[in-house]
């Protein structure tokens, strides 16, 4: 949220002539930061709890729950 509200003043300070596109530039890149450390963070949670599962036996409810997951993503 915080990358989002900084990349919104960057655009808002530039539009008025207050700030670079290099602060610009550089707001965009933070908060596209932030995003891929938040998928890294969710791919490796998946694979941790993937590996917990099957560890445990319950592939077939892994593989279920992930698949109640994405649907309810896609719609």
């Amino acid at each position: 949220a915080l990358a989002t509200e900084n990349l919104r003043l960057r655009e808002l300070s530039f539009n008025q002539g207050l700030s670079t596109s290099i602060d610009r530039v550089d707001a965009e890149l933070s908060l596209t930061a932030v995003k891929t450390q938040q998928l890294g963070a969710k791919y490796r949670y998946m694979q941790a709890y993937a590996k917990v599962m099957a560890i445990s036996g319950q592939v077939d409810e892994f593989i279920n729950r992930t698949q109640l997951q994405g649907a309810a993503y896609a719609g």
